[in-house]
């Protein structure tokens, strides 16, 4: 274990996950010196580099980091604020890591997303009333949702009017005591999901990756795709999603990776709705790895830092497969030998394996490749 005291980092990221491991390699390879404040010396970052603070720590990480970046929105912005620097700004983390500030932002900014309506309410009474009332409002189905802290299909519950909604009382309960809000919102009737990669430098610097398309398993990322273009959706409707992208990241001054996930409907007046808006790298972008010129990762450090962004040219076809559960590796195995010269598997090297958990992903540089591997799930 390194000595901490007196040491100097460039880049601190907060988090300890697969994002900030994969930050972290991507620095290093940038000649950047890359911490991590995490909670155990185990976790996935910590074992890529040397520069391990946890949070008995705290104060020393952020006196010793030159710039601090984040893994996840949620980081407290009371502690990011202690830091020397970070990026994003402040002001941008504050407002993304709400989802019903995101939507406010949304709304003012003209980017179309679903319609809906935050319960300022106390009880489970109350929720169920005002449920009733919204239900005439906006849809007679409606998707719950947290305001923060949902991720990988929690925080979000699916209600109908006149249905038994089990799970209501448990999902309400569970937002109480994660001092989130509840917000309902229409339930969008979507062809596909979507999902947009951009990056800004702090010197206003812009880029995109290809629009993809991405596929949930129990509201889990398991397969993405593209580009989107390539694969069904008109070149104007990635134009959309490029130029609200843009305004969005101009408004905020965001800098580094950040994406949009999308519902696409293209029956629709509106064909692209708005769902979350994630500050930072991102599951959709993980084929970046593989498939992109620059990675995700680097042009976020370099977005970050005041870099030249690196091209974002891909493949003409790519695609990434999550790997959720330890187990799966087994099963994975016999395909990935067969398609070794198309795949390239990246384990997260997580100690502890939960239902749910992302345990690491695979590359394809081919969407023939990923479909034959996903069957063979």
């Amino acid at each position: 274990m390194k000595k901490l005291e007196n040491t100097q980092v460039d880049i601190g990221i907060v988090g300890g996950g697969q994002l900030a491991r994969m930050l972290i390699q991507a620095g290093q390879s940038l000649g950047f010196s890359m911490a991590t404040l995490t909670d155990r010396r185990s976790d996935p970052a910590a074992r890529v580099t040397p520069l391990v603070f946890v949070q008995s720590q705290k104060s020393l990480f952020l006196k010793s980091c030159r710039r601090v970046l984040i893994e996840s929105e949620w980081a407290p912005l009371d502690v990011l604020s202690q830091a020397r620097s970070v990026q994003p700004r402040l002001r941008a983390l504050d407002t993304l890591s709400s989802k019903l500030s995101q939507k406010r932002l949304l709304v003012r900014l003209g980017i179309p997303t679903a319609d809906y309506l935050d319960f300022k309410g106390q009880s489970f009474s109350e929720l169920k009333t005002w449920l009733d009332e919204v239900s005439h409002l906006i849809h007679p189905t409606l998707m719950l949702k947290w305001d923060r802290f949902g991720y990988d299909g929690k925080g979000v519950l699916r209600w109908k009017r006149g249905a038994s909604n089990p799970g209501l009382k448990v999902f309400f309960e569970q937002c109480k005591s994660r001092g989130s809000r509840l917000y309902a919102e229409e339930a969008i009737p979507f062809k596909r999901e979507a999902a947009l990669v951009a990056a800004q430098s702090t010197s206003g610097e812009w880029a995109h990756y290809p629009m993809v398309w991405t596929e949930q398993a129990h509201g889990i990322c398991s397969k993405v795709w593209g580009p989107a273009v390539r694969f069904g959706m008109p070149q104007k409707h990635e134009d959309i999603a490029v130029r609200a992208a843009k305004r969005l990241a101009h408004e905020l001054g965001l800098s580094g990776t950040f994406a949009m996930e999308w519902f696409w409907n293209p029956r629709s007046p509106t064909p692209l709705l708005v769902n979350e808006i994630a500050p930072r790298v991102h599951n959709s972008g993980h084929f970046t790895l593989d498939s992109a010129h620059t990675s995700q990762f680097e042009n976020h450090i370099r977005g970050c830092m005041g870099l030249p962004l690196g091209s974002t040219e891909t493949l003409p076809e790519f695609g990434m497969f999550n790997l959720i559960g330890k187990r799966l590796i087994k099963r994975a195995s016999p395909p990935l030998r067969t398609l070794s010269k198309h795949a390239h598997l990246h384990w997260y090297d997580k100690l502890e394996e939960r239902p749910g958990r992302k345990m690491g992903h695979i590359g394809f540089d081919s969407v023939r490749a990923l479909d034959y591997f996903a069957r063979s799930q």
